[in-house]
């Protein structure tokens, strides 16, 4: 090997080959297997995890997968290959693609899911026979290399093998023109999977191709077939319009690098020790912040939320029902184009000299500088709505019918403020973010024990019949809180209760809605294992909350990249535990460039979880850690 600086760095090979080296680089990553995304302790990766191999009955691996589709649908058409090494009817491979929350067990019945297995192709576990050149003889045969389309705009899926793409009884596939797919996926949340199957001693073995592995392996010469970019080696001609999964054919993101705003201009963990001293100025968060979340490291204290859109020297507790209140102590006094102030009295819980404190901000749409007097289907009281910095112009969409207090939106990072009266009656009241929200939690400002009453999309396919408390151990549960109606695009929905809308009492919601590279909200199932499991995020996530759902007696979990900052030994914060906890050293997670692994098996690595996270920055971009 040549070096081309001309200071004759030359070396020689040796067992290297040119069929080793790829064109996977920083500035433009391939796919490979995920090693740490993976079902059977007898799976084998090697080969840069660009071949696997098993010889137990059924392994898996997942693809790891790069960013195919936004929140709410996806865009993008992309072409792989895969080739199977193993004997017919032993160490076969199952290749397909379906939506990734589906992926995780190891059988060939995915929902939501198109896969191919041996000699068929089967769409949410129905077999589906093959015509065409395929319809007397295996469509794949041992050492065939399988080709796979997929376009995430309208959830089409192509499979095929040497001479065409499969005919599943309408025509033989035509990716090219859109034509005679093998199936179609409802939500393209998706990742391309593999599943090893093996039915005898006979070990089978998988490599893959996203245009980064001609060879595969060196086991086959390269068909030299890039797509209409000029990236790749393919075995197969790449249809027309469908280019390699690679980071430099991803869309760009809204929040990233080659954007106007950042992930930190929205979000940041901002670390800081006590001084003792009164209304001290405590900067560094990069951004003016409209929500700030405090926490004690040091000392088992209660946390504490203050917003912009109820005015400094407002307190909520967010790991207790109590009312808002207003002291002098503890509760920042100021918010500033750069962080904040301490309390102006005595330093309270916020700023006792040499404890150690994070603080969490988010950036919504700038302080409202007044109240809204006008009804609920009007333009909104000047300054009392501020949706990206500037004023509501107009009546808010989507009909709502109870009528802000005061909101704040910042539609670009999907999260807003907003609080209210409550009437009573059940009713819809603007969110202002533009898209239907994934979490949102309500708190009564007024009343004592009224707990923070939160939705979430994940908790049930009818989550609006649903809630679970962020200052509470307890599961999930049934409630019509939220009038068993969706949240949609304009508005969230509330019934009478309490907690959520009764008659007089003054009441706060903080609404997030997933964005694509920035935010997601989710759930996962945990596999009960010091070899935990690995989270899909679509970016390297700065803060993460986990809270186990199925099952009462968990703490929530929240981690962020500042406090440790390197792995394994991220460490949970129990900052909506009712107990005030302080950092806890046995609920590991790494933080990954493209989302999280659970390292420990912990409360919030068993049963169903949920999971809520913010970026560093969007997977396109991110290095790993």
């Amino acid at each position: 090997f040549q070096d081309a600086s001309g200071n004759n760095n030359h070396f020689s090979r040796h067992n290297l080959f040119d069929t080793d080296v790829v064109p996977d680089s920083p500035t433009n990553n391939f796919p490979t297997f995920n090693p740490l995304n993976k079902t059977g302790q007898t799976l084998t990766h090697s080969e840069g995890n660009l071949e696997v191999a098993s010889s137990s009955f059924w392994s898996s691996s997942i693809w790891s997968r790069m960013t195919m589709a936004g929140h709410g649908g996806g865009t993008g058409k992309f072409y792989a290959e895969f080739v199977n090494y193993g004997s017919s009817g032993g160490g076969s491979t199952v290749v397909g693609i379906g939506n990734y929350e589906s992926l995780a067990t190891n059988t060939i019945n995915h929902n939501d899911a198109i896969i191919y297995y041996y000699n068929q192709v089967r769409q949410n576990g129905t077999t589906v026979t093959l015509g065409g050149n395929y319809s007397s003889t295996p469509g794949i045969s041992g050492n065939e290399v399988v080709r796979m389309a997929w376009d995430c705009s309208n959830g089409k899926v192509w499979i095929g093998g040497s001479q065409e793409f499969f005919d599943v009884g309408s025509g033989v596939g035509d990716p090219a023109n859109g034509n005679n797919p093998s199936g179609t996926i409802s939500s393209f949340a998706g990742a391309p999977i593999g599943v090893l199957h093996n039915r005898s001693t006979n070990t089978g073995r998988c490599i893959m191709n996203f245009g980064q592995n001609g060879t595969f392996n060196g086991t086959l010469t390269a068909g030299g077939n890039s797509d209409e970019n000029g990236i790749g080696d393919f075995f197969y001609p790449v249809p027309s319009g469908f280019v390699a999964l690679c980071a430099s054919n991803l869309p760009d993101v809204t929040i990233g690098p080659g954007q106007d705003t950042q992930a930190d201009d929205n979000f940041n963990t901002l670390l800081y020790t006590g001084d003792g001293n009164t209304s001290r100025s405590i900067t560094g968060v990069g951004f003016a912040p409209d929500l700030v979340f405090i926490k004690s490291r040091s000392t088992a204290e209660d946390s504490a939320m203050s917003d912009t859109v109820r005015g400094a020297s407002k307190k909520l507790k967010p790991n207790k029902g109590d009312a808002e209140s207003t002291p002098a102590t503890a509760v920042i006094s100021a918010f500033g184009s750069d962080g904040f102030t301490g309390p102006a009295s005595t330093p309270g819980n916020l700023n006792v000299n040499t404890r150690t404190y994070v603080a969490w901000n988010w950036k919504a749409g700038g302080a409202p500088s007044g109240d809204n007097s006008a009804a609920a289907n009007a333009e909104p009281t000047a300054g009392s709505a501020k949706i990206n910095g500037s004023n509501q112009s107009g009546a808010f969409s989507g009909s709502p019918s109870i009528a802000i207090k005061r909101l704040s939106a910042n539609t670009t990072a999907g999260f807003s403020i907003v609080t209210w009266t409550g009437t009573g009656s059940a009713g819809t009241i603007p969110h202002g973010l533009g898209v239907a929200p994934d979490f949102y939690v309500v708190k009564n400002r007024d009343d004592d024990s009224t707990n923070w009453q939160a939705y979430h999309r994940s908790i049930a396919n009818d989550a609006e019949t649903d809630y679970i408390y962020l200052n509470d151990t307890a599961g999930s549960d049934d409630s019509d809180d939220w009038n068993d109606t969706a949240p949609t695009a304009n508005v969230f929905s509330v019934k009478t209760h309490n907690q959520v809308n009764e008659s007089g009492d003054d009441y706060l919601a903080y609404v997030f809605a997933s964005i694509e590279g920035y935010s997601k909200f989710g759930s996962f199932a945990g596999n009960s294992a010091d070899d935990g499991t690995f989270v899909y995020l679509g970016f390297r996530p700065a803060y993460i909350w986990l809270k186990r759902h199925d099952s009462g007696g968990v703490d929530w979990s929240l981690y962020d990249s500042k406090r440790e900052g390197y792995n394994v030994d991220n460490d949970n914060l129990r900052a909506f535990a009712v107990s005030a906890a302080t950092e806890q050293t046995d609920d590991d997670i790494d933080f990954l460039s493209n989302g999280f692994k659970c390292r420990r098996n912990f409360a919030n690595n068993q049963g169903s979880v949920l999971f809520f996270a913010w970026a560093e920055a969007p997977f396109k971009f991110a290095n790993a850690r």
